[in-house]
This record gives C-alpha cells, structure tokens and sequence, in this order.
C-alpha cells in the first residue's frame, strides 16, 4: 500500500470514528434496537425521498402546501406514532374550528351571542343573555354578522367566516416580513372568540375536544396554558375557580372512562402575562400557590408568557418570581423566543431553575448556557409551524433546534397554538421537521421520551409512560416496516 492510500485508509477510519462520536450526543441516553436501525433505514430509502415541496415551504410557510402534507403516505403514518405528551400548548388556541361553528349556530345558541369591540380594537365574541345596548359601541347580535357575511359571500358558509376569523391563513401571512408584522395578524384572531370558548357550556367540550385530540395523536398526557378564573356563565359572569377545575376533572374522568391501556393526564400550567404589574403578579403568584395546595394533581407549574423583547424581562421580575418557595410548584417559561443576542430570558430563567423552556430560539447566542441547560436535563419545547408562521425562524433548515438536539439537549416537539396556525394536533409538526430539519425515526424515538422526562409527573408515572410509549413505539416499528418492505 503506497503512502498516499495509507493516508486515506487513516482519514477514512478517522472520519468515520468523528462522524460517530458528532452524532453519538442526541442518542446517548436513549436505547436504539435493531429494530429501530431496520426501521430508520427504511425511512431513509423509501419515505424521506417523498418529501418533496417548492423552496418556499421551508423558508416562507410550510402550511401553505397543507392539502400536500395531508396527502403524503408518512404522515398518515404519523398519526399512528406514539408521541408521549404534549407539553407547549395553549388551551384557548386548539379550537376545533368546525366544532365551533357548528356550536355557535345552533338556534339555543345563536340568539344569545354577540359581537362586542374589546379594548377599542379587537372584535370579540361573547355569549351573553344581557347584552349592553348602550353608549355608541353597542353589542352586535352576531347572527347579523353572520347574515351580512353570507349576503356579501355568494358560495361563503358559517365555516369559511370562522376558519377566516381564527387561522391565519397563507394569503394573510406569505407576505409577512417580520415577528411584528406576524402578531399583528395574530392578535386579532387571538381575541375572536376568546370570551366565547371562556363560555362554560362551550369550554367543557371544548376541554373534551382537546384531550380526545391528545388520544387520537397517541399521547398520554398533556401541559396545558391557560389563566384560571375566567370562566363565565351565560349572563356574562364569572363562575369560581373551584367549578372551573371541576371540568378539567370531570372531562379526564370521562376520558379515562373510554377504556384506555393507560390512564390520561391532564396539567393546567398557570398562564401569566410579562407586562403585569408588580401587585398582579404577586397575586396570581400567591393564588396559584393555594391553587396548587388544592388541586395538586392538576397545577402543575406557573408560565410567564408574552413578547419577549418588549414585556418585561426575567432579570426585571426576579424580585417577584422569587416570592414563589415552593419547590413542587415550578416555572415553566416561554424563554428565548426571539433572535435578539442581548436577550437574556433565558439566562435568567435558568437561575430560576426552571424546569422546561419553551421556544429558546436565540439559546445558540448564548454561548455555554447550552452546556448547563444540557447537564441539568432541561428539556426544550420546540414549536416548529409556530415559529415559522411568527417569523422568528422563517428557514426552517436552519432551526436552532436542530443543533440542540444533535448536540445531546432535550428536545420535543408541540404544535403550540393550531388553531391558529390551521393544524389540528401534532403530527403537521412532526411532518414538518422531518422534512425541513430532516429528523428521523430514531430523532422521533428521544423526542416521544424526552416529552415524558420533561412531564411534570411523579417518577412512577414516567415509568409507567415510558413503559407503554415503548410498546406503543414497537407495535408501530412493526407496521411501519412490515407496510414499506411490502412496497
């Protein structure tokens, strides 16, 4: 052998070596079986070469080719994959949206619902049996709105005014340049039919809804965001906060009560704005705390969440975080969803030993905070279609999650708010990283996991999870090779 093919002999058996030891970080707390190699290398040769879309789907908006994604054989695959829980995810924005036209048009319904101007700005649906007629902004019966709709929409129906009203649409958003830009188109949508879902009637199936979505997307528990105590009845008042919980608890003794191999979770993470005042902050802080003494098994963490170059930061609010000693009522924030370096949330956030973070976009400027997030096992909440839409990340290809995870930090995937974002459940986000950030089967494996390490549960319901997120993940290894070898 001359010296010149000793050289490459070594730099082949070198490369080969580093290529290992670059990679071997994302799966070294996970086992891979050969059944997983079998798997993945058919997922390779005969699935990912499928995905193929217009450059725009992965630095402009993937959604826009929805009907193509639905249509692609994996991602009907994808909604038989065991994904573990759901851990990013806001419980006012997961709105079926056919359901609520439906609902909302139902003659017992519709005669008490009306179109109300919120904070000068927004409109907003409320369901009220008293409506103010009064003063020069007076409530609206919305079956007017609805009328004129239909009479200006030849071929429209209550369906399309509702889809248009709540999820932010490709020929809304193609042209969006910037996050400002994004929230402006979102906010509006936001606030619609916030009052109308808040509606108790509308918000017990609206809970059901959500759970059965969690079931279908084989998921065994969900973390959910959202404000206690604002619930309200029919005449437009608040109901207590004690009966509010009761439909979270009956809703899940209803879905345990479907005879499923494992028993489904629900945790209602407390929602707080970051631009609160002081004096409101301490008090949703202090009641959440009581909250959580009383229903221990429903509260499960405390969120600040809002935009996160403008609002109050972190380092600002630690004064007032601090008033929250108890150590089995953790935070969970929205940290690091922006590209600004200066942005230190999520420094801060690990000083207040949070517990999971969602978002971490700019984590990549931050130098070694990397390194501790990885050694304390934080587990990030990526949010793919979201942050695409929103335009923090608009090349998916470039997604800093995709570094985290290769890397060895925990990473799972959510879908954040989809309704807003016209998915319904996970599996489009799963879709999307898999052909934008190329994530695999093995990739899915960690992610499933990892969502139940990062759970807030005791240690003997992760293993129990982990328990039947494996089966599950065998049983559809199975399906999935036995399907692509066939073919």
């Amino acid at each position: 052998m001359s010296t010149e093919e000793e050289k490459l002999e070594q730099i082949k058996a070198k490369r080969k070596t580093l290529v290992e030891e670059i990679f071997s970080q994302k799966y070294n707390y996970i086992e891979i079986t050969e059944k997983d190699k079998k798997a993945n290398s058919i997922y390779h040769s005969k699935v990912f070469p499928s995905f193929k879309f217009p450059d725009d789907f992965y630095y402009n908006l993937a959604m826009k080719y929805k009907s193509e994604i639905e249509l692609n054989e994996f991602f009907t695959d994808l909604k038989r994959m065991p994904k573990g829980c759901l851990l990013h995810h806001h419980l006012i924005d997961c709105i079926n949206v056919k359901w609520l036209s439906d609902t909302v048009m139902k003659e017992e319904n519709l005669k008490n619902i009306y179109m109300r101007k919120f904070r000068d700005k927004y409109d907003i649906l409320i369901y009220n049996k008293t409506p103010n007629l009064i003063g020069d902004k007076p409530d609206i019966p919305f079956k007017e709105i609805i009328d004129k709709y239909l009479l200006e929409n030849k071929g429209k129906t209550v369906y399309d005014y509702f889809f248009q009203k709540l999820s932010m649409n490709s020929d809304e958003i193609e042209n969006v340049k910037n996050n400002s830009e994004a929230w402006g188109v979102f906010m509006p949508k936001y606030f619609f039919c916030y009052f109308l879902v808040y509606y108790k009637e509308f918000f017990k199936e609206h809970i059901r809804n959500t759970f059965m979505q969690c079931i279908k997307d084989k998921q065994y528990r969900i973390e959910s965001r959202n404000t206690p105590g604002i619930i309200r009845d029919e005449n437009f008042n608040l109901i207590s906060v004690d009966e509010e919980m009761n439909i979270y608890l009956e809703e899940l003794k209803y879905i345990n009560s479907l005879n499923l191999e494992t028993k489904f979770t629900f945790g209602l993470i407390v929602e707080i704005i970051k631009n609160k005042s002081d004096d409101i902050m301490t008090k949703i802080i202090n009641n959440s705390i009581e909250l959580k003494k009383k229903y221990p098994e429903l509260i499960c963490a405390i969120d600040l969440s809002g935009d996160e170059d403008h609002f109050r930061s972190l380092e600002n609010l630690t004064p007032i975080l601090l008033k929250n000693a108890e150590p089995n009522f953790p935070y969970i924030f929205h940290c690091g969803e922006t590209l600004n370096a200066q942005n230190f949330n999520l420094i801060d956030g690990a000083l207040l030993n949070a517990k999971r973070f969602g978002h971490c976009i700019n984590l990549f400027k931050l130098g070694n905070l990397s390194e501790y997030i990885k050694k304390n096992q934080i587990v990030l909440e990526i949010n793919p279609i979201s942050n695409q839409i929103l335009r923090q990340v608009r090349d998916l290809r470039l997604h800093p999650c995709i570094g985290y995870h290769n890397t060895g930090i925990k990473i799972c995937i959510n879908n954040d708010d989809p309704t807003l974002y016209n998915t319904e459940g996970v599996a489009y986000d799963y879709f999307v990283v898999a052909a934008t950030m190329e994530f695999d089967l093995l990739d899915f494996k960690c992610f499933g996991l990892n969502s139940i390490d990062g759970a807030l549960i005791n240690e003997e319901l992760k293993k129990e999870y982990k328990n039947k997120f494996l089966k599950n993940w065998n049983e559809f290894l199975e399906y999935f090779i036995n399907k692509y070898e066939k073919n």
